[in-house]
C-alpha cells in the first residue's frame, strides 16, 4: 500500500512539472510573439519613414517645364517613391526649362510639406530665380532665361539650414515623407507673366499682377 501510494505522488508530481513546463512554453512563445511584433512594427516604421515623395501640383498652363530634381543622394522623380535615410533635403535642386517664346526675369515655386497641415497651417518655403521686381530690397542680380533655356534652381547650404530649422521647429525631416512643388510666378521680360494659371501684367507702382486672362471664366480683369 505505502508502495503504490509513493508511485501516486510520483506520478501527480510528474503531471504537475508536465503542466509547469507547458505553461512556461506559453508564455514564452506568448512573450516572442509580443516582443516580435514590437520590433516588426518598429522596424515597418522606421523603414517606412525612409520612403520619400516628391509631386508637382501642375495647373496645366504653366509656360515653365521642371525637368530635372536631385539631391546630394539621388536623382528624383516626380511621384515615384525612393528610400533615403540621410537629409533627403540636402542639395535639393529643380532643373527648369522656358517653355515660352519670352525671356523670363523671375520665377517662383513653392516647396510644399503637405504632411506639416496635421500640426498646423501648412509648412511652404520658396525657391526662385532671377530678381523680383516687388521686392526692392533684394540685392539679387537681374538676369534672363531665354526660350528654350533651362537652368537650376538649388538650395544653398544657407538656404538648406534655414529650411531644416524652419520645418524642425514642427518636424524632424527624416519624419517628413511627402513635398509638393508648385509653380508660384513667371515674370517675362516685358512685364507681362503668368500666375497661379492666369496670364497677368505687371503695372508701374502695383505690385499685385493684373490679370488679363484667367482660363476658367471668360473676358478680362
Amino acid at each position: 500500500m505505502n508502495s503504490n501510494h509513493g508511485g501516486g505522488k510520483l506520478i501527480n508530481r510528474g503531471f504537475v512539472y508536465r503542466n509547469l513546463l507547458f505553461l512556461l512554453i506559453v508564455l514564452f512563445v506568448v512573450s516572442l510573439y509580443f516582443v516580435s511584433r514590437e520590433v516588426f512594427v518598429g522596424f515597418a516604421q522606421k523603414s517606412d519613414q525612409k520612403i520619400k515623395e516628391v509631386t508637382w501640383s501642375k495647373w496645366g498652363n504653366e509656360p515653365i517645364d521642371i525637368e530635372l530634381i536631385r539631391n546630394t543622394s539621388t536623382t528624383i522623380r516626380f511621384d515615384e517613391k525612393f528610400e533615403q535615410e540621410s537629409d533627403w533635403l540636402n542639395g535639393f535642386s529643380v532643373t527648369i526649362k522656358n517653355k515660352s517664346d519670352k525671356n523670363i526675369k523671375f520665377i517662383r515655386l513653392s516647396l510644399d510639406f503637405l504632411e506639416t497641415a496635421k500640426t498646423g497651417n501648412m509648412m511652404t518655403f520658396p525657391m526662385s530665380f532671377g530678381k523680383n521686381p516687388a521686392d526692392k530690397r533684394s540685392e539679387t542680380k537681374s538676369s534672363l532665361l531665354g526660350s528654350g533655356e533651362t537652368v537650376t534652381l538649388a538650395l544653398s547650404d544657407k538656404q538648406h539650414k534655414q529650411l531644416k530649422a524652419f520645418l524642425e521647429s514642427r518636424h524632424a525631416i527624416d519624419e517628413l515623407k511627402k513635398l509638393q512643388i508648385v509653380v508660384i510666378k513667371v515674370l517675362y521680360e516685358d512685364d507681362t507673366g503668368w500666375n497661379l494659371g492666369n496670364q497677368i501684367r505687371m503695372e508701374p507702382g502695383n505690385p499685385r499682377p493684373v490679370i488679363v486672362k484667367n482660363p476658367t471664366e471668360s473676358g478680362a480683369q
